[in-house]
């Protein structure tokens, strides 16, 4: 079984993203994996309930993609989005803010259990 072990090597770079759907009241999550190519490897979207704000939004969206991403075997992954907000909450991991600390705490139980990780904000 090389396929697994080549999944814990090789840094991935993992992208979530949120979009709102306001007449629907929903929202949209989507997930890209690439790997250390940058080659999709995989990629999911799904609609969930309209959370109560955008930066809870980009939250939920990358706790979707560190499932994801365990799901997927990956070890070694940089996870990246776009909401600078999120990024430094979750680089810091500021689990006491009252929004969404709980979605922190909730992400980085997950993450902990990788062989290695880090945040980083993309541009766009």
């Amino acid at each position: 079984m090389l396929f697994p072990l080549l999944l814990c090597l090789y840094q991935h770079f993992l992208f979530s993203n949120g979009a709102l759907f306001e007449e629907e009241g929903e929202a949209g999550i989507g997930v890209v994996v690439c790997n250390h190519r940058g080659e999709v490897m995989a990629s999911l979207s799904e609609k969930i309930q309209k959370p109560s704000s955008v930066v809870t939004l980009e939250m939920l969206a990358t706790r979707r993609v560190v499932l994801f991403t365990q799901e997927f075997g990956i070890g070694k992954s940089i996870f990246e989005g776009h909401l600078e907000i999120v990024i430094n909450a979750l680089q810091r991991g500021d689990m006491f803010n009252f929004a969404f600390g709980h979605l922190i705490k909730d992400n980085m139980s997950f993450i902990n259990s990788f062989l290695s990780w880090s945040f980083a904000r993309t541009y766009r």
